[in-house]
């Protein structure tokens, strides 16, 4: 009987190879995510400046509706508290329209 001889050698290089090639797609997949990563975080900034815009903005709106709120109140004569104020110039000229 033949003793059977088969070179392990041949087995090695081809089980290497195989592992080069998933060593070289693993490190491509380590690269995808990293970019995603940090295209994540970019967008995340870009979130956060926008809300931070927002709410900047929705302050300012608020503060010049305050503001034009105000100015009514006091052509109309309220005060703040809700209180008619007789010294506005709007309740001057009703006052002296009804006394005519």
């Amino acid at each position: 009987m033949k003793k059977f001889y088969f070179a392990l050698d041949t087995v090695l290089r081809y089980k290497e190879q195989v592992l080069d090639g998933l060593k070289a797609e693993h490190a491509r997949i380590l690269a995808k995510v990293r970019e995603c990563e940090q295209a994540i975080e970019e967008l995340e900034l870009l979130h956060r400046q926008c809300t931070d815009e927002f709410r900047q903005s929705k302050m300012e709106l608020r503060f010049e509706k305050f503001i034009h709120m105000r100015i009514i109140w006091n052509l109309w004569g309220f005060r703040l508290d809700g209180r008619k104020n007789s010294s506005s110039s709007f309740a001057r000229k009703k006052k002296t329209k009804g006394m005519k």
